[in-house]
Order: C-alpha cells, then structure tokens, then sequence
C-alpha cells in the first residue's frame, strides 16, 4: 500500500469533489446514452474509452464522414479565435486531416467511438477544441519524416488502429516529442533494444541519450458508473438553478440504483422551487443523500456536488503500471517513464486535500520503491491531464526537493486550462543526470507549458495562438 503525508495511505477512501462552476451538456436527456467529458475535480482524469463511445449514433448514418464534414459541423466558421487567427485553424485542419486521413476518420464512425468528437476537442466554437486542434497540429508538423512516417504508416501506426486508448497514446507521444524538440534533443521513435523491444521513444543530444515509455492511466469500471451518475445530476441541477434563480449543493455517499437516479429529478426540483418560493434554503435528507436549495448569493462557499468514497488501493495500479514500463524498457539503457494519470489518484484519495508539497514527497517515496531494483530508470514523469481551471487568476504552484532534485509544478494552459507535473529523477541530485545549466532536465519540459504552443508556432514559421484565442486572459509564467 502506498503511504502519504504523516502516514497517509493512497487508499483511505475519500470522497470526490466537485468544484467550479458546472455546465450542462449539449443535451441533458441523453446525458447517460452518449459521451460526455467527465468533470475535473480539481485535478483532471479521464478514461479515453468511456469519453468517446456512442458519438457516431447522434449523427446522421448517410453521411460519408471526411475532416472538412467534422470541422464543418463543428462550427469551423466559428472558430474560437479571432479573425486573424481563423487562417491558423484552417492550417491545423489541412495538417491533422493529412496525418490521420478520412479513412482512419470513418473508421472511427463505423464503430461508434470517435476520439475527436469529445467535448474537449469538437465543435470548434469551444476555446478549449480550437486550441486542442491547433495544439495536435503543431506537434505533427514539427515531426521529422522519418518518425513521421514510424507514427503513421509504421508497424504500429496511428492509421492502422481503430483504437480510442491508442489515439489518446499517441496525443501523449506528440505531446513528449515536442517538448523534447523543443529542449534540443533529437527523437527517434521505436528503436529496438537487444532484446527486440521497442519502447516508444527515444531522445538523444550531445552524449546523453535516453529511452522514454509513455503510458496513460484510465479509470476502471466503479469510477465511469459514479462519474456517469455525476454527470447526470450535475445537468439537473445546472437546469434546476437556471430556471428556479437558486443555487443548490448536493452530496451523494453511494453509487445509486437505477430507480434512485431516476426519482432525483423531482426531489430536487421540489426543493428548489420551495426555495424560490419562500426566498429560503429548502432541503431534502435521505440516508444516502442530501441536498440543499438556496436562495441565489447564499450558498456556503465550497463543494457543490459530492459523491460516494472508492476504497480501492488506486497507487497499487499505479504502481503496477510504472513496473510494467520499467520492464518493458530493459536492455535498452538508461529510461525516463511519461504516464499520464487518470485513474483518480489525485481526486479520489486524501491526496485530493494534500498539498502540491505533500504530493511530491509522497510519490517521490511510494515511485522510488515502486521501482526499486530496476536500475536503468533515471526518473519519472507523472501529469494529472489538462483540465478546467475554475480560477484562471489563482497563482500556478511549484515545489522542488533540493536533496533529490524532484519538482512539482501546477501550470495554466491555453483556454482556460490546468494542470499538475510531477517530474521524479533517480539521482542524489539534480545535476547528476541532467545538467540544470543546459536546460535537459525533465522538469523544465513543463515549466512553461502556457508558452509551448507559441514558440512551436514561431518555429514552424507560424502567428502566435494565444493573443487569437477568445477570451484568453494575461499571464505570466512562475518559478518552481
């Protein structure tokens, strides 16, 4: 079991947490037939699987899908940039159509799970998919031929798989390559080891050469039935403020029946139109639920949904994860392991109430003894995944171990976007690996990730994205 802070454990269950402002989805009656992105708590996890399934049915059958149709009912003409950046959206299309091609597209319609169609990526009225599509464009476009040609048409190609988990893979391969070109290293892309393995990259410069695993973490079954049911009543309760003018709070303490589910709407809406009617807080009390309407401006500050505990270990997945990479990259020198982690970790553990401080020191332990024995890993790279950031104006947060050279880092993204990296070397210092003074340490990868995306731009010959963006607010970059 892993331990946290003051003897802490990974798999004291704690409940998730809902924060923000909610908004209901594109139509809240189909909410549990079709995808929706889940709610980032916080921090953001998602399963690629259950996000992407059952998009193609809401569509009409007929149509003969290509790049131009999905931009083109994605409200291309509305494009969340400002007229002078409509041209680079138009580019980002051209490139991301040309490396994935209509067919691998239709494919992915034919069996009903389109990993472009999430609420992340499409329509493209949305800041958050203009950026998402110009992000995965600029990554394409800084690809050498030869690893160009690995990623796409290669043994294990993106045009050879149907797979929503491997469109997802290799969005985290992009994104890895270019933060590497980026920091100056050459990248190839499967190079195999003696003993016939191809780990996923690897990155060289000068004389320093590496191995790089990139794995994701996805949710398992327990975790998609309560964020579906989250989802669910967080529409219902979206529409119930809206139409009543109150505010409403609601913790729910198990997975509910069907039958359960399907009675929340009326109690709910009973509360909030009494609460609307009075000008007071109304409540209903159940033994496994309770919720509360209030007057608008009245609304403790603080959760706004709350649901049921998971009890499960979620490091030893984790951990069962770091493991199989390091395996996988034996034999093939000296490795850093990317995993992206969205298995609730960060939201469904007391890791949640943690601070940034107290997330780094209790990886730092639980992945160096995860991976004790497997001498050839030189670090880790753990990132919780781009999600909402409910405070654009609250500070980003960094830490670093000066014994150990560890770091954490919380980072705004473009449009309106967040998230944690924790980069975990295996040394007794920092620049016994990676020499701070040449910037080839890791952690400085995502110590301006708001930044990545116009300095790729620039180096493709390109206009800057962010002063395109709609809405997009100033920043400014912070230390460790």
């Amino acid at each position: 079991m892993g331990n946290g802070p003051s003897g802490g454990r990974w798999d004291e269950p704690a409940a998730w947490i809902g924060v923000g402002p909610r908004t209901a989805p594109a139509d809240p009656q189909r909410v549990t037939e079709r995808a929706t992105p889940p709610r980032f708590r916080g921090l953001a996890s998602k399963d690629p699987v259950w996000e992407t399934r059952c998009v193609a049915e809401w569509h009409p059958p007929e149509i003969e899908w290509t790049w131009s149709e999905w931009a083109r009912m994605g409200h291309l003409e509305d494009a969340a940039v400002s007229p002078e950046g409509r041209p680079l959206v138009e580019w980002a299309l051209t490139v991301v159509a040309d490396f994935y091609t209509d067919e691998w597209l239709r494919r992915q319609f034919r069996q009903g799970a389109v990993p472009v169609m999430t609420l992340a990526m499409w329509p493209l009225n949305s800041p958050w998919a203009t950026t998402d599509l110009i992000e995965r464009a600029a990554r394409i476009a800084l690809l050498g031929e030869d690893v160009r040609e690995q990623l796409t048409d290669g043994p294990h190609g993106i045009r050879r798989t149907n797979s929503a988990e491997e469109f997802d893979h290799f969005d985290l391969i992009l994104e890895t390559i270019g933060f590497a070109i980026r920091d100056g290293w050459t990248v190839e892309v499967e190079v195999a080891t003696p003993s016939g393995r191809k780990p996923d990259l690897r990155i060289s410069r000068h004389s320093m050469r590496y191995t790089i695993e990139v794995t994701l973490l996805g949710t398992d079954r327990e975790w998609r039935k309560m964020d579906r049911q989250h989802d669910m009543l967080g529409s219902v309760l979206h529409s119930l403020e809206r139409r009543h003018d109150v505010e409403l709070s609601l913790s729910v303490g198990r997975n509910l029946t069907d039958d359960e589910v399907a009675s929340f709407p009326a109690l709910l809406e009973e509360i909030a139109a009494q609460c609307a009617e009075d000008g007071r807080a109304a409540s209903f009390n159940l033994d496994y639920a309770h919720a509360t309407a209030y007057p608008p401006g009245e609304r403790p500050d603080g959760t706004l949904q709350e649901g049921p505990s998971l009890g499960n270990d979620l490091w030893q997945r984790v951990a069962g994860r770091l493991q199989e990479k390091a395996s996988q990259t034996e034999g093939a020198g000296h490795a850093w392991i990317r995993i992206d982690e969205g298995s609730g970790l960060f939201v469904f553990t007391p890791a949640y109430h943690w601070s940034i401080t107290e997330q780094l020191a209790a990886l730092e332990s639980n992945v160096k003894l995860a991976l004790a024995g497997y001498e050839h890993v030189r670090g880790v790279i753990i990132t919780t995944g781009a999600g909402r950031d409910p405070n654009v104006q609250s500070p980003e947060l960094g830490q670093q171990n000066p014994l150990s050279g560890a770091v954490a880092q919380e980072r705004r993204l473009p449009a309106g976007r967040r998230r944690r990296s924790f980069v975990i070397p295996f040394s007794s210092g920092p620049g016994l690996i990676l020499p701070d003074h040449v910037r080839l340490d890791p952690a400085r990868w995502f110590r301006d990730e708001y930044g990545w995306i116009d300095w790729a731009l620039s180096a493709l010959g390109k206009p800057a994205l962010t002063p395109f963006l709609v809405g997009e607010p100033r920043r400014k970059l912070s230390a460790w």
